[in-house]
């Protein structure tokens, strides 16, 4: 059974999360940075663990128009096809930074003190959803 992994996708940072081969769990990973950074993580994830299928948050402007990251998104996806041959699925990603940020912040965290933290959540969190409507 293989894993499923989650990307927050963004230019200057992308966060990771990644299911248990039972497709119960979902796992912040890591938070990388740039493309390249993305790049060389995946090599080694999708090297070293069984993923059968990568979901991509995908980000909106306004109702249902792409914005421009969510364009690079797409470009991205089509380099991840392409090299590794894995379903990319796009997920909404709406308020997914913004819920994970509010979590936080009634948990008591110092919010500076997890900005680069909460890329690798957000992606948790888009896992967490997608596996609840596999269940």
């Amino acid at each position: 059974m293989g894993r499923i992994l989650s990307i927050d996708y963004g230019l200057k940072r992308s966060g990771i999360a990644m299911s248990d081969p039972n497709k119960i769990l979902a796992s912040a990973y890591k938070v990388v940075i740039g493309q390249d950074g993305l790049k060389k993580e995946l090599d080694y994830i999708i090297n070293n663990y069984d993923i059968e299928k990568i979901l991509m948050g995908l980000s909106y402007k306004t109702g249902e128009v792409i914005g421009e990251i969510g364009k690079i998104s797409i470009k991205f996806s089509k380099y991840v096809k392409s090299k590794y041959n894995l379903e990319v699925e796009f997920i909404d990603e709406a308020m997914t930074s913004k819920n994970v940020t509010e979590f936080l912040k009634k948990m008591g965290k110092n919010i500076k003190k997890y900005k680069n933290e909460i890329d690798k959540y957000s992606a948790e969190l888009i896992l967490e959803d997608y596996l609840k409507n596999l269940r």
